[in-house]
């Protein structure tokens, strides 16, 4: 969307976003996601509903890092490591 909207447009759509459950996934998605997305440190989807209005509003999001994560081989069962 950074491409197609622009970024200004963007940050006023995001700003509109709202987690009252979890701050910090707020100030991620409000502050921080188009700076990952343009360092390519993840990607950040937008899920959006189309009013009556024809207005359209942010409903969800969803991020995926591009950063690998080690575990430990200590944390992971012998089971768990067969199937992998």
């Amino acid at each position: 969307m950074l491409k197609a909207i622009g970024e200004e447009e963007l940050l006023r759509l995001l700003s509109d976003f709202s987690c009252p459950l979890n701050r910090e996934v707020e100030d991620f998605v409000r502050n921080k996601s188009i700076d990952f997305a343009q360092r390519k440190l993840s990607i950040t989807y937008l899920v959006m509903k189309r009013t009556n209005e024809a207005k359209n509003i942010l409903v969800g999001i969803y991020t995926l890092s591009h950063k690998a994560i080690k575990i430990a081989d200590s944390n992971i069962s012998n089971t768990t490591r067969k199937n992998c």
